[in-house]
């Protein structure tokens, strides 16, 4: 029997594959970075990974204006494909479209996914083209519902860095944000 695809799942299809088109995941080790890209990368460090106990874990980015709504870009950053022992803080590299983004959420799998948005407090950075840009070290509050600055660790974050010897950019601090998360229907807490 032939499956039928009627509108509604094929309009679901369509985001699907628009979203998951739009999201990065960390970039290859072969990667080629100079200053003329039209790309940024990112380098960031995640605590508190050691407290979930999934079997994976993906942190979203969305893109923002300066001024909070936001825009079409968004990229992902992943850990774990199965139960795996997670180090207390992890590190990641991303090659993303330049501009001001957010973290919008933390999704947890463990039988089921589990998706936990910033509702209570988010950072916000700027990303510039052609630019190696370190935006710190993050974690959790809240139950995971708020993302906050922790202490900074450029030396770990340079570290994870030269894993990635094509990437022949120096890395810069980013100037990161404490701000409310950008008003959703999803986020009434």
């Amino acid at each position: 029997m032939p499956l039928k695809i009627g509108k509604p799942l094929l309009a679901a299809l369509i985001a699907t594959g628009t979203l998951l088109g739009c999201a990065t995941g960390e970039a290859s080790k072969d990667i080629v970075f100079s200053a003329d890209s039209k790309k940024a990368i990112v380098v960031l460090g995640w605590e508190g990974l050691d407290q979930y106990g999934g079997t994976s874990l993906r942190l979203q980015f969305r893109g923002t204006s300066m001024l909070g709504p936001f825009d079409d870009r968004y990229f992902s950053l992943a850990n774990g494909k199965g139960l795996i022992e997670r180090q207390p803080t992890e590190y990641f590299v991303a090659e993303v479209d330049p501009g001001y983004y957010v973290v919008d959420s933390v999704d947890v799998r463990w039988s089921q996914e589990v998706i936990v948005r910033m509702c209570k407090g988010t950072i916000k950075f700027f990303l510039a083209p052609g630019k190696v840009t370190y935006i710190g070290n993050f974690a959790s509050t809240f139950g995971g519902a708020a993302v906050k600055s922790a202490k900074p660790q450029p030396q770990a974050a340079a570290a994870k860095l030269a894993e990635f010897p094509h990437i022949t950019q120096p890395m810069t601090v980013a100037t990161v944000s404490n701000v409310p998360y950008p008003k959703r229907e999803d986020c009434k807490i």
